[in-house]
């Protein structure tokens, strides 16, 4: 690659460098723990969520730019995945459509691995 060439990224793959992250940071545990609880949920959910759960154990309150960051390097290093649920037709002759709600983030097979092994194994 060109020193002048820069990486992009198509929208919804999430950020670039998320593959080569070395490790997750507490807030990345906090927001795969929340989508393995809670299931899909947007980004306003997740903020919601992790902010209720902080006022309950006196913790500090996180920003949605925050939440979001932390999705899209999640997305990139493939551990959780952006859908849209619903999408509206806004031309009926040229079928054009657009999407109605916001992307809704699940957790990914890999995040579902990682999160096993962050949590202790019952023994009965």
């Amino acid at each position: 690659m060109e020193d002048w060439e820069r990486k992009t990224n198509p929208k919804g793959r999430g950020a670039h460098y998320g593959e080569t992250m070395k490790a997750l940071n507490p807030t990345h545990i906090a927001v795969l723990k929340m989508l393995s609880k809670h299931g899909g949920l947007t980004k306003a959910q997740v903020t919601q969520h992790l902010n209720d759960e902080a006022d309950a154990n006196n913790l500090r309150f996180v920003a949605g730019c925050t939440i979001s960051g932390r999705l899209s390097e999640l997305c990139g290093a493939g551990l959780v995945k952006m859908q849209y649920e619903k999408v509206e037709v806004t031309d009926y002759d040229s079928m054009q459509f657009r999407f109605k709600k916001r992307p809704v983030w699940r957790l990914t097979p890999k995040a579902l691995e990682i999160l096993a092994k962050e949590q202790p194994q019952c023994t009965q």
